[in-house]
């Protein structure tokens, strides 16, 4: 049989074990790295649709060096009978210069190249109000079909520095890319495409939505989606 004085300083030891037990455990927790929650999403995470807005960072080299955030903000979407993609106006907009700082530009464009366009072409002219067959930010709905079924097609990526012509356009990888999309971080699969011309995008992996997420045009600029807001929060329902 124990002694009332055994049993008292073996609760005492276990309590204080507890306690050093807990202690470990609060410090352990708040040395531990903070995870952001990640959701994973490979098709429709970026829709097409009127309210989107897309900020790329950007690094020109050609035709004169700079780094800034271009912007843009669909404003509407037309499309055809089999929801296939017809004429797309949006908003766009250069601003955060760190070389010539304050001087914004902005411009507004109706591209009608989006179901069956060949040329990309990101180049705006300030303060215009255009039409153009160019398809921008996106590839074709046609384009990205052949690249999935088939691995290639054919492009002109750019028209205003290096007069291109059409030319290959190869699917070389599946990749993960992640965004802030609505202020959370997510990522989706893109296909990773070279040209023959050694440039390469990472494209969003839908073709009902094949935005450029990630472009590198040697020698002349590169530009990469930073955050997107889809405007689904915006919108009243029905």
């Amino acid at each position: 049989m124990r002694s009332h004085s055994a049993d008292a300083l073996s609760l005492d030891q276990m309590a204080a074990r507890l306690a050093a037990a807990a202690l470990l455990a609060v410090i352990a927790a708040l040395a531990a790295p903070a995870v952001a929650e990640t959701v994973y999403l490979k098709r429709r995470a970026l829709p097409l649709t009127e309210g989107l807005e897309l900020d790329f960072h950007t690094v020109q080299q050609r035709p004169q060096r700079d780094t800034y955030t271009s912007s843009v903000h669909v404003l509407s979407v037309d499309r055809g009978l089999r929801g296939e993609p017809g004429p797309v106006r949006f908003q766009w907009r250069i601003f955060e210069r760190e070389k010539l700082k304050g001087q914004d530009e902005a411009g507004v464009i109706t591209t009608t190249g989006l179901l069956a366009g060949r040329s990309y072409n990101p180049w705006w002219s300030n303060g215009t109000t255009e039409i153009s067959g160019h398809t921008h930010v996106w590839l074709s709905q046609r384009a990205c079909e052949e690249l999935e079924r088939a691995g290639q097609t054919t492009y002109a990526l750019d028209l205003s520095h290096r007069s291109d012509k059409e030319m290959a356009l190869r699917k070389v990888a599946e990749v993960s890319f992640e965004v802030r999309v609505d202020g959370a971080p997510v990522q989706m699969t893109a296909m990773e495409l070279r040209s023959e011309k050694e440039d390469t995008l990472l494209v969003l992996a839908d073709c009902a939505h094949p935005l450029v997420l990630e472009a590198d045009i040697a020698g002349i600029y590169q530009w990469k989606l930073a955050e997107a807001r889809t405007g689904s929060a915006r919108r009243p329902r029905p």
